[in-house]
């Protein structure tokens, strides 16, 4: 065991891919495909995640000093000792660095340090060492658990080390359920021996061409992502919450790194994408609210945007301090989308707020769930929950402090969405089942109205929709009657519950014959 000492402006801690050598392939720089860790199924199929860890360390943050000591725990091991691989990495010292470093102690219970963390690929350059969707993991205490799974405990702020600016939470390597030494699980060591309780982890996430200060999901989405693949040092920048300990001396804290490996072979070498997803990108409606003299009240609307590159989650499940205590909705993901672009897909759901108080540290989880993948590997004996595979994700939320009407926007009309006719106008019938698109759509069926405005030569002729019903903030069903109505076009106006108005300007039905 090593241990180093280095000045803050200049923090270097070795780190390293995880990355094997072979025996039987033929190619000593290659692995064994019978060795590959690959993540199996509950129905015992290969997942084809291929998630494994890199490496562990321990780090001691000395206040006074302004330094970081680091003692490396594990080296990452395949089948044989990585120990000449990761030396061949002189610069940064065994692959990784902190850099720029920055301490805020304006508040006296919480030390901020904002860093660059940099890794050096050991073997970069060479394609059948290829390295997808790295993850650097900050390990600490979890004081809190959840009720999606209460094996779960995170880092709450003011009393664990908490990431401000996350890219994802992951249950992967954490020590309390990955208690091996061998690359499938977390290794404990070091000379504080800091096996951190925290379940789920904040990441950040390292591919070719994103920047230090990027984000994640827009840098995936945005088409010129290189695959997700590593290269040699690339740097993040982590926010990072340390509360005081009582000596005031220094915090403690671990790191690990979780990476997918491409197939191996002879190559042509692709890429080998983790199953889960990888990023998100949330975005809440403001529709909740709280004031000491109405309480609170609204509905919990998110648009949830992931990267995924093999397929899309099975379920999402959400859970928020603004729900009752113990209450974690469960969405069928396929039945709430939205739509996608290439690996990009959106989904919306709503839930009311039930009964929380404050505006301040309300917050969510959102679980994308893969009910056919878990955290098994085919290495009998290794330990590792049982569960469904999962990528987290944690946002926090706006409260308004009175009720919230949104504007109303239209945007689509569909005449005959449960049945659909093949006629491109609409006829002097009635249409028993619309479905009208936009957002605002707040209230509830009896408060909302919906009606058909004639427009040009039919001007002032008005038909009231029927049979009113908010599907959600963005959908409403009815019914209308054009029975005798004056041919021509007509747009399409929704007064949501709570009174704001909006007219389509492009959504328009057309009656003819």
């Amino acid at each position: 065991m090593n241990r180093w000492t280095i000045p803050a402006p200049a923090i270097i801690l070795c780190l390293a891919i995880l990355l094997g050598c072979s025996g039987n392939a033929g190619n000593p720089a290659a692995p064994d495909s019978d060795i590959n860790p690959v993540v199996t199924s509950s129905s015992g199929q290969a997942s084809q995640t291929g998630t494994f860890l890199g490496a562990y360390y321990d780090c001691f943050v000395d206040v006074e000093n302004e330094s970081i000591e680091v003692v490396r725990n594990s080296t990452a091991e395949y089948t044989l000792n990585l120990v000449p691989f990761l030396n061949m990495v002189e610069w940064p010292l065994f692959g990784i660095a902190f850099t720029n470093v920055s301490f805020d102690q304006s508040n006296p219970s919480v030390l901020g340090v904002d860093l660059n963390f940099a890794i050096s690929h050991p073997l970069a350059g060479i394609p059948q060492y290829n390295a997808y969707d790295l993850r650097g993991v900050i390990i600490g205490h979890g004081d809190d658990w959840l009720s999606y799974d209460p094996e779960l405990r995170y880092g709450v702020s003011g009393k664990d080390l908490t990431m401000k600016n996350p890219d994802g939470y992951t249950r992967w390597f954490n020590p309390v359920e990955f208690p091996t030494e061998l690359i499938f699980g977390w290794a404990p060591g070091g000379y504080q021996d800091i096996a951190g309780s925290g379940s789920l982890n904040p990441y950040k996430y390292y591919a070719m061409g994103l920047t230090t200060t990027g984000n994640a999901f827009n840098f995936l989405a945005s088409g010129s992502n290189n695959d997700g693949l590593f290269q040699d040092g690339l740097g993040r920048r982590m926010e990072l919450e340390f509360v005081y300990p009582p000596n005031g001396v220094g915090i403690s804290f671990g790191y690990a790194v979780v990476l997918a490996w491409e197939e191996q072979g002879s190559g042509p070498y692709t890429p080998y994408h983790i199953t889960e997803a990888a990023a998100a990108y949330i975005t809440q409606t403001d529709s909740l609210y709280y004031n000491p003299g109405e309480g609170s009240g609204g509905i919990l609307i998110l648009d949830i945007d992931l990267y995924c590159w093999q397929e899309q989650p099975d379920w999402l499940y959400i859970e928020s301090t603004v729900l009752s205590f113990g209450f974690v909705p469960k969405f069928n993901a396929a039945n709430h989308l939205l739509g996608n672009i290439g690996n990009a897909y959106r989904y919306h759901v709503e839930i009311p707020s039930q009964g929380f108080t404050g505006t301040q540290g309300q917050e969510c989880w959102v679980f994308a769930e893969y009910e056919n993948f878990d955290y098994k590997n085919d290495n009998p004996g290794i330990p590792s929950p049982d569960v469904p595979l999962a990528a987290a994700f944690r946002i926090p939320l706006n409260i308004v402090d009175n009720p919230f009407c949104p504007d109303v926007v239209v945007t689509g009309i569909d005449l005959d969405y449960i049945t659909p006719e093949i006629d491109d106008y609409a006829t002097q019938q009635p249409y028993p089942d619309v479905k009208v698109s936009g957002t605002g759509f707040t209230g509830t069926g009896l408060n909302s109205e919906i009606f058909f405005i004639g427009t040009g030569p039919i001007t002032g002729t008005d038909i009231q929709a029927g049979s009113v019903n908010v599907i959600t903030s963005i959908e409403m069903t009815c019914s209308v009657d054009f029975t005798g109505a004056p041919l021509g076009e007509y747009a399409v106006q929704v007064i949501n519950g709570c009174g704001k108005s909006g007219q389509s300007a492009t959504a328009l039905v057309t009656v003819g014959l």
